[in-house]
């Protein structure tokens, strides 16, 4: 009996620390943070799955007890069913998160290619993130950004794969874009739109 509780206890932690990995795909690509990934894990959610599996796993032992007592039946089952929750979800956790690798390739391999495109048209994307309200020096500061061979983009949804697709294009843009403008473009640009706030 005290062996099946030691495993129960095993199983259990591992369910926990499953269903706590799973929760990764949201934060990717940033890094694997036990405390961010806490904050995520909707904790009543998995009392009440726990709290069914322990029913059910009652439930099974007074159904399924033959010589064995219906404790020893209660704690095998709970056991059983606590390795194939954990396993369900390392196999959902990880085939979402492939699918999210995947995701982020073929969206760098596109932003590489409208990187190019931007780079020979000379007209590179600025992002910025949330909606800017227009106002009346909205097209001035729209023109002081055209001048410097950039348009302004924003983008409302931010994401963690959105960032680091914003931060690669940034990256693939910037030697065109101090070649086209010349060293410190950046502040002269800046002071330009200071002007029209």
């Amino acid at each position: 009996m005290v062996k099946w509780k030691i495993l129960n206890g095993i199983a259990f932690f591992l369910l926990w620390a499953a269903i706590t990995g799973s929760h990764y795909d949201i934060l990717y690509p940033g890094p694997f943070a036990i405390g961010a990934l806490l904050k995520l894990v909707a904790w009543q959610a998995f009392l009440l799955l726990y709290s069914a599996l322990l029913l059910l796993a009652w439930t099974f032992s007074f159904i399924f007890w033959n010589k064995s007592s219906v404790q020893t039946v209660f704690f095998k089952t709970v056991f059983i069913l606590q390795v194939i929750a954990t396993i369900t979800m390392v196999i959902s956790g990880v085939s979402i998160l492939n699918k999210k690798r995947n995701e982020l390739s073929e969206l760098l391999s596109d932003t590489k290619l409208q990187a190019a495109h931007d780079i020979q048209v000379d007209s590179v994307r600025f992002i910025s993130y949330g909606l800017p309200l227009p106002d009346s020096n909205y097209i001035r500061r729209d023109s002081i950004m055209a001048k410097y061979g950039i348009y302004h983009t924003p983008i409302c949804i931010i994401d963690p794969i959105s960032e680091t697709r914003d931060l690669y294009y940034e990256r693939l843009t910037q030697n065109h874009l101090d070649k086209r403008n010349g060293k410190n473009w950046r502040m002269k640009m800046q002071k330009e739109l200071e002007l029209y706030k």
